[in-house]
């Protein structure tokens, strides 16, 4: 049996660290009586004493490493998800007549405008966009995205 818990925390996305308040609140934590014991350490050091500690006795999983149940990514945010969705469509779209116009009548591919579009939806794919767990601006800021991908 193990009974210890991780809790990773810092200040925003990107690994910004820990600040000073929040390492100010978890020493104050050390001393409130109720309260579970709180070390600060790293990742690697609690796996470390995991794998020594309680490794032998975990099940294994050997071979692929995918839920095959689990299809696609629910959302607090239907019309951002829905704008992701047509912004793949277009864009798969546009390549093809781009490329066919391209290839038909000589016409210039528009790589620039194609690979800008491709990286502001794969900008809004980000891991808490889609499944709507951000703030109300980032979603705000997505839908402006997506709409000149809709212009191509």
């Amino acid at each position: 049996m193990h009974n210890e818990l991780i809790t990773c925390f810092g200040y925003g996305d990107g690994g910004g660290g820990p600040t000073r308040e929040l390492i100010s609140a978890a020493e104050n934590y050390e001393h409130l009586p109720g309260t579970p014991r709180l070390r600060m350490g790293t990742v690697r050091e609690f796996f470390e004493r995991i794998e020594a500690e309680v490794a032998h006795d975990l099940p294994t999983w050997s071979g692929e490493f995918y839920l095959e149940l689990h299809r696609g990514t629910l959302t607090s945010q239907a019309e951002t998800k829905r704008l992701n969705r047509l912004s793949e469509r277009w864009l798969h779209d546009a390549e093809f007549l781009a490329a066919f116009a391209q290839t038909e009548t000589g016409h210039a591919y528009p790589k620039a405008a194609l690979e800008q579009a491709w990286k502001l939806v794969c900008l809004n794919q980000f891991h808490d966009i889609l499944p709507g767990t951000s703030i109300t601006e980032v979603f705000e800021d997505a839908e402006r995205d997506y709409a000149p991908v809709g212009g191509l």
